[in-house]
């Protein structure tokens, strides 16, 4: 179904689990973000639980060296646009989002060895693919060990 994430066609309280995966990136203003977040709860059964998976601002920064990456590929594949150029989250914005729009965010967790390894091992499973995925399944390990969200690419809201 492809549809309005800020006009749902459920009933209210239909839903146990909702998931929002890096979708409120492409909304263009807070209001727009809040009235999703809003849409998202309301469908939710009242004890359902919303999970929110969205970019975040310093592991974003982080990954893509503040720029460089994106200006170094640029210029070495003649490409004048590399990117999606959705919004990245600092954590207290979702924090934010979600109660205003009526939530409560109970967990947080992020995956900052995968983010701070990701280009490397994008770069290696070109070469040596067995390799990134032993690296991948050991960065999990330490991601579930330890869910610092600082740092991380990804950060998801439970």
């Amino acid at each position: 179904m492809i549809g309005d994430m800020q006009k749902l066609p459920f009933s209210s309280q239909t839903f146990d689990v909702v998931y929002c995966v890096v979708s409120l990136m492409y909304l263009s203003t807070e209001s727009k973000r809040r009235k999703a977040i809003s849409e998202m709860l309301r469908v939710l059964n009242k004890e359902g639980t919303l999970v929110l998976i969205e970019p975040n601002k310093m592991g974003v920064d982080l990954v893509r060296l503040w720029g460089l990456v994106p200006y170094f590929y640029r210029l070495f594949t003649g490409k004048v646009k590399v990117e999606t150029y959705g919004t990245a989250f600092y954590p207290a914005e979702i924090q934010s989002l979600v109660n205003s729009s009526g939530g409560i965010i109970v967990r947080k967790r992020g995956y900052p060895l995968f983010s701070i390894m990701l280009l490397f091992l994008i770069v290696l499973g070109k070469f040596i693919p067995s390799l990134a995925s032993v690296l991948i399944s050991a960065s999990k390990i330490v991601d579930r060990l330890m869910p610092i969200s600082t740092f991380s690419y990804f950060n998801s809201w439970i």
